[in-house]
């Protein structure tokens, strides 16, 4: 089963790459449902939401992601990033806000928490 995830996981991850979105959400699908905490497989599914432009869907994908685990800076990045795309720019603020309290010295934290900053004025 192990190597059955990581073959899906990898698969995902090249469909990513390649814009191949659809595929890559239906490879990171089959990594949860072999491991439901598979927490890269939701942000991987996120990234493809994104692409796709299904917001809600991107935001949901990297709660989850956020759910297993807390300090998943790269989940808060991307739902931020996504909240500030639906200018809902408090949300953004307070993704970009945990990022920085997790790791003072993740760089694209303060650029996304001041242009939420900026946004809300």
């Amino acid at each position: 089963m192990e190597e059955n995830k990581i073959y899906h996981f990898r698969k995902g991850n090249e469909y990513l790459i390649n814009d191949e979105h659809e595929k890559a959400i239906e490879e990171y699908t089959k990594v949860i449902k072999i491991d439901k905490n598979y927490k890269d497989a939701y942000l991987g599914r996120g990234r493809a939401y994104h692409k796709l432009e299904k917001y809600e869907k991107t935001i949901e994908e990297y709660t989850k992601a956020i759910k297993i685990d807390e300090d998943f800076k790269e989940a808060y990045l991307g739902r931020g990033t996504i909240y500030g795309i639906l200018e809902q720019y408090e949300k953004a603020v307070e993704d970009f806000r945990k990022i920085i309290e997790i790791d003072d010295e993740y760089k694209e934290a303060y650029r996304g928490r001041g242009l939420g900053y900026l946004n809300l004025k």
